[in-house]
């Protein structure tokens, strides 16, 4: 049976350090409990806006569509808020 399938989506702001700390978790399941995911991994709000210039390529959206689970972090960090 294939592993559980994970897309990490850490945003912006707070959330790449969160889903650092996710990651973390995920790794434990895998050493504990021997419970393995497959993790993915890519760019959703500022950083994406920063690289594509969207807030969700299309590919991350396809992407999202085909795993298991989606793991969003917090988007909106103090670079994208207005005056």
């Amino acid at each position: 049976m294939a592993n559980p399938s994970l897309l990490i989506l850490a945003g912006d702001g707070i959330g790449p350090e969160v889903m650092d700390e996710v990651k973390r978790i995920i790794d434990w399941f895998g050493a504990k409990r021997d419970l393995a995911f497959d993790v993915s991994e890519d760019l959703v709000g500022g950083a994406a806006y920063d690289k594509h210039g969207v807030p969700l390529h299309d590919d991350t959206m396809a992407k999202a569509q085909s795993v298991d689970a989606v793991l969003l972090g917090a988007v909106g960090g103090p670079k994208l808020r207005q005056p």
